[in-house]
């Protein structure tokens, strides 16, 4: 992926941070997508210890002309798009019952229309090169059920049909559309809200015996964002460590 260059949003932290990183090792340049500008920063900072070029942009990747401008700043940077990762979402937990029409609106405005709009926007510069990679982080929620999830997994469950639905009217293009579906991944933001007790019961589901890392995540990125993939379009990749596998905790 030498000198290609990737949008990554919501690559001020977590997942989004570890896949920038990776595809700069490989070469890419990177624009750094976040409404977090200072943990965009930090990314950006990183990137450029690797001697990638990084810029920064603070986007609300839900609205439109949001994700429009984010394309556009970085036709202007680099003067290409190589690789889309759609990557930043937000998480509400709350029983079915309970759950706010606010938070059911915002949280598929951010986790299912940020990554239509990022994707269509990003989709029309590759067209014109005949040639692209857009890959969508999903989840392991797009495949089975967990409690105070039901609009982060509606729109996990969403995003699956929206790559393969990408993948099918893009592939004419040149362009290949993927997904990958992290397991339990143990983020920042998990280690400090995950309950030891919850923590320990979900380790006991997944028959590799630990919780991902967002470094897990960077292997199955830079396949799916070379051109080792280029045979392979409209798929979801599961990293879990066989979570999706597991039917009874294994220390059973």
């Amino acid at each position: 992926m030498t000198d290609q260059v990737a949008i990554i949003t919501g690559a001020g932290n977590g997942i989004g941070r570890s896949i920038a990183l990776g595809l700069a090792q490989h070469g890419a340049h990177i624009c750094i997508a976040d409404i977090d500008p200072v943990g965009a920063r930090q990314t950006a900072q990183q990137v450029e210890k690797l001697k990638r070029r990084a810029i920064t942009v603070e986007s609300d990747v839900s609205r439109p002309e949001e994700a429009q401008r984010l394309v556009e700043e970085t036709m202007r940077a680099f003067g290409q798009v190589d690789i889309l990762v759609n990557n930043a979402g937000i998480a509400r937990y709350c029983p079915f019952l309970e759950y706010s029409a606010e938070d059911w609106r915002r949280t598929l405005e951010v986790n299912l229309g940020g990554y239509f709009f990022c994707a269509q926007a990003v989709a029309r510069q590759m067209i014109a090169r005949k040639k692209g990679k857009i890959i969508n982080i999903s989840s392991v929620l797009a495949e089975t059920a967990m409690p105070h999830t039901v609009a982060y997994a509606a729109t996990k469950g969403g995003i699956a049909s929206l790559t393969r639905i990408l993948a099918l009217e893009l592939a004419p293009h040149g362009i290949n559309v993927n997904a990958i579906g992290p397991g339990p991944i143990l983020t920042t933001m998990a280690q400090k809200n995950l309950r030891e007790k919850d923590r320990v019961a979900r380790e006991a589901m997944i028959p590799m015996g630990r919780y991902g890392l967002p470094e897990d995540l960077v292997g199955p990125a830079v396949f799916l964002a070379s051109r080792d993939s280029d045979y392979v379009t409209g798929q979801t990749l599961y990293v879990d460590g066989g979570f999706l596998i597991s039917g009874v905790p294994r220390n059973l």
